[in-house]
């Protein structure tokens, strides 16, 4: 496994994209904080860091590549002691947060269907370990509380001719699962967390509209046998599984949720270093398959 993840690393400095880099930047600062006497200081990474959090407003929106993955980022790095905590953090996170859910203020449904995932609740859950014990911490476990209450009237409530649960789709459930599963975690409304977890195990969902990859993902989630033909998992899906799995894991602060997908993928391919020698898999999908692995092998 560290065989492969090196092979992917050194495939990964060859691409420049705002994605990739998020991803070095990661792995760079981490190789720094481990082994800083072999290692030089990373002055890329450390610029790129800075620059990106100056300019923060100026990233696309969204969980996977954009401003909320960046988010993620920092908090990740600040949780392992890579990096301390910017001035102003919560207040560029509120900020994020509000930008990315400004289109539906004032919906009766905190949702838009169009998005693939709900992330407010993973983003802010990943932000209870920067602010032990302080006001902020408390303002923002009132959010996550808000927004759990969201999640189970997202997940019960139908409106006639505006929302119904049924066109959820498979990304929305599975990020929603993982909130829940955080908020219990870390012991914020885990009465209410647990059912919503319990809840998402029995919403149905829209096929239709589903990336074939989430519904890989929330089946694993669930505990429950694949729902899909592994006949359809062809070698882009395959990447495209790998690399969403594993920022996921990030963003779910999950090592499991990327050992399901990577054990249920091993089945269906056994030579990965192969399958990304040999494909014509574009950098994009590496990133993501290379967080998974790091998680695996480096988290307690």
């Amino acid at each position: 496994m560290k065989h492969l993840l090196s092979i992917i690393l050194k495939l990964l400095t060859k691409y420049q994209s705002p994605m990739i880099d998020l991803g070095l930047i990661y792995f760079r600062l981490k190789e720094y904080a481990n082994n800083d006497s072999a290692v030089n200081p990373p002055d890329y990474a450390v610029k790129q860091l800075h620059r990106l959090t100056r300019e923060y407003r100026d990233l696309p929106m969204g969980l996977l590549g954009g401003d909320m993955a960046f988010l993620l980022l920092l908090a990740r790095l600040i949780k392992e002691e890579i990096l301390e905590k910017p001035e102003g953090l919560l207040h560029m996170a509120y900020n994020i947060i509000k930008k990315n859910s400004t289109y539906f203020v004032n919906a009766p449904i905190q949702l838009d269907l169009r998005d693939r995932f709900y992330p407010f609740g993973v983003v802010m859950m990943s932000l209870l370990n920067t602010d032990e014990d302080t006001i902020e911490r408390y303002v923002l476990e009132e959010q996550i509380i808000f927004r759990l209450c969201d999640c189970e009237k997202i997940l019960t409530t139908s409106i006639p001719s505006v929302y119904s649960p049924t066109e959820l789709t498979a990304g929305i459930l599975h990020s929603i699962g993982a909130f829940a599963a955080l908020a219990e975690k870390h012991g914020v409304y885990p009465h209410k967390a647990k059912q919503i977890k319990e809840m998402v195990k029995m919403a149905p969902f829209d096929r239709t509209h589903s990336y074939l990859q989430d519904i890989i993902m929330l089946d694993l989630q669930c505990s429950r046998e694949v729902s899909i033909d592994p006949n359809e998992v062809n070698t882009e899906t395959l990447l495209n599984l790998l690399n969403d799995a594993g920022r996921l894991s990030i963003c779910y602060d999950s090592k499991e949720f990327f050992l399901s997908v990577f054990t249920f993928c091993k089945k269906l391919c056994h030579d990965f270093i192969g399958l990304i020698s040999n494909s014509n898999c574009s950098s994009s999908q590496l990133v993501g398959f290379a967080l998974g692995l790091d998680k695996l092998l480096y988290d307690d």
